[in-house]
């Protein structure tokens, strides 16, 4: 294994099956004692440091340093305040959000060889991990619009983190902390858990994309679409003038008539921080409590049949102030001739008052 001195700014590197880290003196002077061809980038910047990135690559190339990616941390919020056990944070708004998102992705760029790829190795709304915001679904309705427009500035993106089963600032000290995660550390869905599941169930091909809704399809005329409502104004007066939006989707279609169905995250739908709120913020709840946060961290589901009219079907629904939706619209299915006397037994439902709509 040949070994080789470089000088750098700083370094981020993959260290694959049995091949050795490098370390970094304290005069910059990066002993590598791994394989050549082990991609290696840098320099995990945040938010101080954006300016690094440029002259990372820049000493990169006058040492004739091979630079495979640029790694960034980066969150929306700001100005955090202290309180107590909680450590609150400004948000910026989204425009603003994806602006700094653009101004790194044009910093990751080098005049030799064009864009470097981008890696978002962290990332949330508020850097604190002791901000209820990350409970709340305000953060969901933040992430699930920036998972619908920040996919153009980056190669990848890590949310930061997964659980709450995380110790930064120490044994966090109740269920709902304000912890980073999408999940509470007994593993309780938080809202944002729910973005991302959303998110997951979008198509590749975005038909629409838009300040409130991200409509995709795939090639046999299925349609998915994130709806999300984030009250991200900086001036309170701003936050304020929010409103729940109705909202009307109009989806190519060459049905006759679809299937369609919705599930609703917001302030009181598939928000167990909202219920343990209610139960009065135990710090550590019983079972029966438990069992009712494990019900009421699932989405409101709403299922609707449509008939398509000139070639779309036109689906409209209610869409609460930091409240997030995830339409789904499939082929309704016709199997009823495969029954054998089911047209009686309908028949004979309705007049209890049943119906197959």
């Amino acid at each position: 294994m040949e070994r080789t001195q470089y000088r750098i700014l700083g370094a981020c590197i993959r260290r694959p099956r049995n091949r050795i880290l490098p370390f970094v003196s304290g005069n910059g002077t990066c002993h590598q004692g791994f394989l050549r061809g082990s991609p290696g980038g840098g320099p995990a910047t945040q938010e101080q440091g954006i300016d690094w990135i440029s002259r990372f690559i820049r000493n990169c190339r006058v040492q004739n340093v091979s630079l495979d990616f640029i790694s960034h941390h980066i969150y929306t919020g700001f100005r955090r305040e202290f309180s107590g056990e909680f450590a609150s944070m400004q948000l910026a708004g989204t425009r603003e959000s994806l602006q700094k998102f653009a101004r790194i992705r044009n910093l990751a760029k080098d005049s030799q060889d064009g864009p470097i790829p981008l890696h978002i190795t962290e990332w949330n709304t508020s850097y604190s991990c002791i901000d209820p915001i990350h409970d709340s679904n305000l953060n969901a309705a933040c992430i699930a619009y920036l998972l619908a427009h920040a996919d153009a500035y980056a190669d990848s993106w890590a949310y930061w983190v997964f659980s709450d089963v995380f110790e930064e600032a120490d044994v966090p000290r109740a269920l709902f902390h304000g912890g980073f995660g999408l999940l509470t550390e007994n593993g309780i869905r938080k809202p944002v858990f729910h973005a991302f599941a959303f998110a997951g169930r979008l198509y590749e091909n975005i038909v629409h994309l838009d300040e409130v809704s991200c409509v995709t399809m795939d090639e046999s005329g299925n349609a998915a679409a994130l709806l999300f409502n984030p009250s991200l104004g900086n001036k309170p007066e701003e936050r304020a003038g929010m409103q729940a939006l109705s909202i009307e989707i109009s989806i190519p279609c060459a049905y006759e008539e679809v299937f369609v169905s919705i599930r609703k995250v917001d302030a009181v739908r598939g928000n167990a921080f909202a219920a343990w709120k209610k139960m009065g913020r135990p710090r550590w709840p019983e079972r029966d409590r438990m069992e009712i946060l494990q019900s009421a961290q699932h989405p409101e589901i709403e299922n609707r049949k449509i008939k398509c009219e000139s070639g779309h079907a036109r689906i409209t629904t209610e869409l609460p102030v930091n409240g997030i939706q995830l339409v789904l619209m499939r082929k309704v299915r016709r199997e009823e001739n495969d029954y054998h006397g089911l047209v009686d037994l309908i028949r004979r439902q309705k007049e209890y008052g049943l119906s197959e709509e």
